[in-house]
């Protein structure tokens, strides 16, 4: 591992006023356009330092991060498992849905949606393409994705196909809810 992601140079990194982030701040400045001014500053500082070059091409170190909102440390994470109705928020970013907060901290739910997109959309065809294709149209940064993007891809295009009246997903237009259950698992809630 690159000594720059070692875990006595984060614990020396972190507490660098760019990107110490401590509980009080997290919580008081939640909205979203405050937490995206402090991301971009630690973001900056971070991408300075995640770039190593294999074979002439610029690459992510780590591809992520997780912060301790209880210490602002922050240290080089992978997440397993994605959150709730990951293919769903997927398939909406890539039809160009907007970026949106979908955690309601005061009541510790995930609220996807409704959203909407084109069933016009002949997506189709990628399934049948090569990996160095998908990476090569569907990427910003093909030459940098992770393993797992090219299945990623597929299987947002696949659930894409299977739910192209997505009206469905959302029945009276409400959203889908979720919540974390004792197991650690995210369960889906019924609407009030």
């Amino acid at each position: 591992m690159d000594e720059r992601f070692a875990p006595d140079h984060w614990l020396k990194w972190t507490p660098s006023a760019s990107c110490m982030f401590n509980k009080e701040s997290l919580l008081q400045q939640h909205q979203q356009t405050v937490i995206f001014g402090v991301l971009l500053i630690f973001f900056y500082d971070f991408a300075e330092l995640n770039d190593t070059i294999v074979d002439g091409i610029h690459r992510p170190v780590v591809y992520g991060i997780g912060v301790n909102v209880k210490t602002g440390e922050v240290f080089p994470s992978s997440f397993s498992h994605k959150g709730p109705a990951e293919q769903l928020r997927s398939t909406r970013t890539f039809t160009g849905g907007k970026m949106v907060d979908i955690y309601d901290s005061s009541r510790g739910l995930v609220k996807i949606g409704p959203c909407k997109w084109s069933s016009n959309l002949d997506v189709a065809f990628w399934l049948s393409q090569k990996d160095d294709t998908i990476l090569k149209y569907l990427s910003t940064s093909p030459m940098a994705e992770p393993p797992h993007f090219v299945q990623h891809m597929k299987s947002t295009i696949q659930f894409f196909l299977e739910h192209s009246d997505c009206d469905s997903l959302f029945p009276g237009g409400q959203p889908q809810l979720y919540h974390r259950a004792e197991t650690g698992s995210w369960e889906r809630v019924d609407q009030p």
